[in-house]
């Protein structure tokens, strides 16, 4: 156990870069540059999603506010939370809140993550450190913490991977900043960053929460959400209906718009071909159709000509399957040929009522979209 797990055991908190976490588990992070980073998930009781507003105006992360600049993009739903920079610098943000009874307990578990996994994660895979953890300017009843690294690479052009870790009593948030060239001048610039920090501590938990649950409704409402920061193309659709009475019996029908276009899809994860188990995606129709155009079009790839299969079977692997959340990873064509093989995540969020399908690498962009067409 490490120093930060041995921390009020009760209260634990976790940071979860990527993805919803159980207790003592080792997640990987899906980042642009398929950086290989693992980072350890603690514990807390109440691990939420969180959306949030257009990257043009100040950004509200829980209880903390920020400011990018006007040629930042930061995605308005999913997880991790994502953005991206003018010159293709990528941002991976976590929020992480704990139990309405541990005030305080963030800021000790904060303080212990920075010197004990931030360390670590700044130094790995032979990383050079430029700047060791060390402690941000913070508002009062606050404490913020950063590193940088960077690293030559094969082709002798540098990358940096930088980490910023705010902490309140009651929340942390994580956010790390991945791109190339040299760390130091890139640190300069995110430190800016976080000048702009405005912290609301008077605001009661529970008002908090159910601000930050409204927040999530309206921005749900906006059916389809789609990113492509760091080269992948994701989507998210409102779930209209679910017969799931176990995770390997369960149908979800999902809805949206892509650029006004109505588009929707409906999956069975349980689905039996031939000797087979895994997920089917069921076409509804013209809707369905369209979510082919839509994903053709943010894969940049040319619209296909024909329309979407009646079902398009992949073999599923759970990630997760807790009580309200399924996350899979989807294998099209598994034993070949290499020219059909693709794979890709679908994930639901009963919580949150979406359906998302998320990219697992740009690579499989053309043979997904070969995978959905007639």
């Amino acid at each position: 156990m490490t120093d930060l797990q041995k921390i009020n055991k009760k209260n634990y908190f976790m940071i979860d870069p990527g993805h919803a976490a159980i207790a003592n588990q080792t997640y990987e992070i899906r980042p642009t540059a398929k950086r290989a980073m693992k980072i350890v998930a603690l514990l807390f009781c109440c691990a939420m999603n969180f959306a949030f507003a257009q990257a043009t105006a100040p950004i509200q992360l829980d209880r903390l506010q920020l400011a990018f600049p006007a040629d930042w993009t930061i995605r308005t739903s999913g997880d991790p939370i994502k953005g991206s920079g003018p010159n293709g610098e990528q941002l991976f943000i976590s929020v992480v809140r704990g139990r309405e009874n541990a005030s305080g307990t963030a800021l000790k578990v904060a303080e212990g993550f920075a010197n004990d996994k931030m360390v670590e994660i700044a130094s790995a895979d032979n990383q050079v450190v430029i700047r060791p953890v060390a402690t941000l300017a913070a508002p009062k009843g606050t404490v913020g913490f950063s590193a940088g690294s960077e690293n030559a690479g094969t082709t002798g052009g540098k990358t940096y991977f930088i980490q910023y870790l705010l902490a309140a009593p009651d929340v942390m948030i994580y956010l790390t900043f991945e791109g190339k060239g040299e760390a130091g001048p890139a640190m300069q610039r995110f430190d800016t960053f976080f000048t702009t920090q405005q912290w609301d501590l008077s605001m009661p938990f529970a008002e908090s929460v159910n601000k930050l649950q409204a927040h999530q409704r309206a921005a749900s409402e906006i059916s389809i959400s789609t990113s492509d920061e760091g080269g992948f193309a994701d989507v998210e659709l409102s779930i209209e209906s679910q017969n799931c009475p176990k995770w390997d019996e369960c149908t979800v029908r999902a809805r949206g718009l892509y650029k006004g276009i109505p588009v929707g899809i409906e999956i069975s994860i349980g689905y039996i071909q031939g000797n087979r188990t895994g997920i089917v995606y069921h076409s509804i129709g013209k809707e369905s159709d369209n979510l082919l155009a839509a994903l053709a079009a943010l894969y940049k790839l040319k619209s296909p000509a024909n329309p979407i299969r009646t079902e398009t079977y992949g073999d599923l692997i759970p990630l997760e399957a807790a009580r309200s959340i399924m996350k899979g990873k989807v294998f099209f064509y598994p034993e070949g040929p290499a020219s059909k093989y693709a794979e890709l995540y679908t994930n639901i969020d009963f919580d949150r009522g979406v359906l998302q399908i998320l990219e697992k690498d740009p690579d499989y962009r053309t043979n997904v979209v070969k995978a959905f067409s007639k």
